[in-house]
């Protein structure tokens, strides 16, 4: 299936004619001028009765691979094809999912069918304008095409040597993880494309956990810990461990730091002899074991670029989805276009067209080809992410967002890759510039809206606008707008972070593959935790 054209299913639609009198029900006003001006004995696509259709194909190869503590626990590829239907006709969208892909002349004519035996809806939906045919096939041999699950397999061993290599080592994991997608389209508007992503990747995870001494006889150990001589989180944010009476009473507990480390690839032979990385990771990760707590407060808060994208795609990304917006005006009198939101060195983008990243997305599920989209530049709102039928609700373009997870599902609303662009500082300058606060070097899950919260994995003090010793730090909140303001300084380099592990959720649909990234930023205030 990998090196076969998705799109030859479609031939039996060009071949498509209708009898509408036989769809049509007994009490259907003839007057409506969707059908009245139809010649049912056309054969064209685009002369079926209805206002609009498409009908996106898909094809996914699915592979995990996974070892708990050296012994392999799954091995497996997961195949799926299928195809998803939509019907825009009298008012109303109509939806369809079915792995009768060879059927797809009968299963369009069953879903127009059904649109006639409703009565009209109030939904307003102009058939888009063709755009031009997009084909893009990944040739053979590149990617992850032609690998075999044994070749995964042997892959995915290689690194159990690293393991042996890990002081404090309590438990580990590897997983493994690549995704095969084709994708074929067409509309009644003629609009077509056919393309073939891949991508993979591999994470290693460990446990660490080293005994400790505590000094006895102080009261308040029991809920902040003393190690070391250092006020310390008991346990940490990572593990939730918390120490009984008892423990601290006998004077031994065991600090823990949950860890992990992951590589992306776009090619299979880049994810080979990568063990140095992983290696070099965790000898880092030991300084978080006994690492203190944060006094919790409001500081200056530098964030890594892996930092910078989670935060702007939880707090800001989904905000500026159009479909969000719509069922919320309040949301629209907050996202007004024109209004100042940051410094004019803030500049945030969504776009699609980056390859080689898990956001590439170079046309949507309903042939929109990706593009550069502005939603904040120069420190102004200045757009928002669109379908077809959203940017007609708000007279704005399309800007190539439409998708969904698979074939199962409607398209969305959804991101691709959003990032903010760089600034003008090094990295020393934005340490020097912030000089005394925290700065968060990755982080292990995050949230947002008007207001968001990120909950760190690993982070660094800043002391005189160096950085400091490790830390341990529960949450970093805000809310949105006052955090853009709060932008004091952009680092002058980009980095894009793409994952094979997860993505995007929203609504039912999850994970989606997107990237998110952008320079390193200094934030002059936030509330840490």
């Amino acid at each position: 299936m990998s090196q076969v054209k998705l799109s030859h299913y479609f031939k039996k639609i060009d071949k498509m004619k209708f009898n509408l009198n036989q769809l049509k029900p007994n009490n259907l006003d003839p007057s409506n001028k969707s059908l009245s001006d139809t010649d049912p004995s056309q054969p064209q696509i685009n002369h079926l009765g209805i206002d609009f259709f498409d009908i996106r194909i898909e094809f996914t190869l699915l592979t995990r691979v996974e070892f708990v503590n050296s012994e392999a626990t799954s091995c497996y590829e997961l195949p799926s094809l299928g195809a998803f239907i939509r019907v825009f006709n009298r008012g109303r969208w109509y939806f369809l999912s079915t792995t009768k892909v060879d059927q797809l002349d009968t299963e369009l004519a069953d879903l127009i069918a059904t649109s006639y035996k409703l009565p009209p809806g109030d939904e307003v939906f102009k058939s888009p304008k063709d755009s031009p045919p997009f084909e893009r096939l990944i040739p053979q041999g590149k990617g992850f095409y032609g690998i075999s699950l044994t070749q995964k397999m042997q892959l995915t061993k290689s690194y159990l040597s690293v393991f042996s290599t890990v002081a404090n080592l309590k438990t580990h994991r590897i997983e493994y993880s690549d995704t095969l997608k084709k994708k074929a389209y067409m509309s009644s508007s003629e609009s077509f494309f056919e393309y073939d992503v891949s991508h993979g990747g591999i994470v290693l995870r460990v446990v660490l956990a080293e005994e400790c001494l505590v000094e006895s006889g102080d009261s308040s150990g029991v809920s902040s810990g003393v190690t070391s001589g250092v006020t310390s989180g008991v346990g940490g944010s990572a593990s939730g461990n918390q120490v009984s009476p008892s423990e601290f009473a006998s004077g031994r507990q065991e600090d823990r730091f949950e860890d992990g480390h992951y590589i992306y690839a776009s090619e299979f032979v880049d994810l080979a002899n990568r063990q140095a990385e992983f290696i070099e990771s965790f000898k880092e990760a030991q300084k978080f074991i006994h690492a203190p707590t944060i006094i919790p407060g409001k500081m200056g808060v530098v964030m890594s670029s892996q930092v910078t994208g989670v935060f702007t795609h939880e707090s800001f990304g989904h905000k500026s989805e159009a479909d969000l917006l719509l069922v919320d005006p309040d949301s629209i009198k907050e996202w007004e276009i024109g209004k100042k939101v940051g410094a004019e060195t803030l500049s945030i983008v969504d776009c699609g067209a980056h390859e080689y990243t898990s956001g590439y997305c170079p046309i949507d599920d309903e042939g929109t080809l990706a593009q550069k989209s502005y939603l904040i530049k120069n420190g102004y709102l200045v757009g928002r992410l669109h379908s077809q039928q959203t940017a007609q609700v708000f007279n704005e373009l399309p800007t190539g967002n439409m998708r969904s997870i698979n074939f199962e599902y409607e398209p969305i609303v959804r991101m691709t890759s959003t990032y903010i662009e760089p600034g003008h500082l090094t990295f020393d300058e934005l340490l020097r510039k912030c000089d005394t606060g925290v700065y968060i070097y990755n982080y292990r899950q995050g949230s947002g809206g008007s207001t968001f919260t990120i909950a760190p994995h690993r982070a660094y003090r800043i002391e005189n606008g160096k950085l400091g010793q490790p830390v341990r730090i529960s949450v970093i909140s805000g809310s949105l707008f006052k955090t853009l303001e709060n932008i004091e300084g952009i680092s002058n380099n980009i980095v894009l972070h793409s994952s094979a592990f997860g993505g995007c959720g929203k609504g039912e649909q999850a994970p989606l593959s997107v990237a998110m990234g952008g320079p390193a930023i200094y934030v002059s205030q936030m509330q840490v935790s």
